[in-house]
């Protein structure tokens, strides 16, 4: 089922970071979950489809995952998000009305 979205005429801003964006598409590129005529996408396409729907530039796609190689905790962004949905989910209620 193919859904479209229809932009409200409101000021969007994106507040992740530039290596964060690149953690959020690898996690997508890995995962293989956007398809592009049936093929999983590159990550050229991934890194476009990230900057299209932010606003912002990725400069340095391969220097930001060499860097996050390096890093302490590479995937720093998306651990912290995984805790804040595991908490979010236990607190919500039964009744559905998570949406806030």
């Amino acid at each position: 089922m193919r859904r479209s979205v229809k932009r409200a005429e409101a000021e969007v801003t994106c507040i992740l970071s530039e290596i964060d964006l690149v953690e959020l598409g690898m996690l997508l590129w890995i995962s293989k979950c956007i398809r592009v005529n049936g093929e999983p996408a590159t990550q050229e396409f991934i890194k476009l489809l990230l900057e299209e729907m932010t606003g912002k530039e990725i400069r340095n796609w391969n220097g930001d995952v060499q860097d996050m190689k390096r890093r302490k905790n590479p995937v720093a962004w998306l651990t912290i998000s995984t805790r804040q949905l595991q908490g979010h989910l236990e607190r919500l209620a039964d009744d559905r009305r998570g949406w806030k």
